[in-house]
């Protein structure tokens, strides 16, 4: 009988660590605004592709 108890209790308590872990990670993926540096240089490339340069080659 204790077994069956302690093992519904560790049950219960993975189950919800597994959940916590899965709504923070979720959190901080589709949450967080881009970081500001990766952000910067994401509007720059997409920039140099609408003018039609490539950075290796400008002068």
């Amino acid at each position: 009988m204790l077994k069956k108890t302690v093992a519904g209790y560790l049950e219960n308590v993975a189950d919800f660590t597994v959940d916590v872990l899965n709504e923070g990670i979720c959190f901080f993926l589709f949450h967080q605004p881009p970081f500001p540096e990766n952000a910067r240089k994401m509007k720059e490339h997409k920039e140099e592709e609408e003018n039609g340069k490539n950075s290796r080659f400008t002068n």
